[in-house]
């Protein structure tokens, strides 16, 4: 009797990890496509190339930032569960470098250089995409650090913070938008 419950305890507990990881997804590509459907909706679509134009370089760099993130959660699950907060701390300070060595340079090559690479893409057409092109991959280097923390926090079973931060980003985008 007392197995049937612990397997009860532990499906209950893997269905609330996982329904908080897919209410966090569901909120990450809302948060990713809010713009674009605002301007499909609001205004023509030609500002939809516009912003695809930007959106896509931004891309670039933004993958960068998830490379080392997702390296780190299965660490912070054990450093967690053994209540090694300072190794925690540890491993946020060398990952955030990491992640910043990797994408910093890139985001900072993307934004200096963003006038020619818009150039060569797509033409002197779309050069009034470039200050809006700088702009979006300028909070990259903010996002940077948060990325990793956010994928400490899914490590240590806090989903609940991220599910937080989550929906407040989102919700400050859509007042933004």
């Amino acid at each position: 009797v007392s197995q049937s419950r612990y397997s009860l305890a532990v499906v209950g507990d893997m269905f609330s990890l996982s329904s908080r990881a897919i209410l966090t997804t569901v909120l990450d590509t809302l948060y990713n496509q809010m713009d674009k459907i605002i301007i499909s909706i609001w205004l023509s679509t030609t500002f939809l190339t516009f912003y695809d134009i930007s959106a896509r370089l931004h891309l670039l760099v933004f993958a960068l930032t998830t490379i080392i993130g997702p390296l780190v959660v299965p660490i912070a699950s054990v450093l967690s569960a053994k209540d090694q907060h300072d190794e925690l701390g540890v491993l946020f300070i060398r990952t955030s470098r990491y992640s910043a060595l990797l994408t910093a340079p890139t985001a900072l090559i993307v934004i200096v250089l963003a006038e020619p690479l818009t150039r060569f893409w797509v033409g002197e057409a779309y050069l009034s995409t470039v200050p809006a092109t700088r702009c979006f991959i300028s909070y990259l280097l903010l996002w940077l650090l948060m990325r990793i923390g956010m994928n400490m926090l899914i490590g240590m079973n806090r989903m609940n913070q991220v599910l937080i931060i989550q929906g407040i980003g989102t919700l400050v985008n859509l007042c933004a938008s």
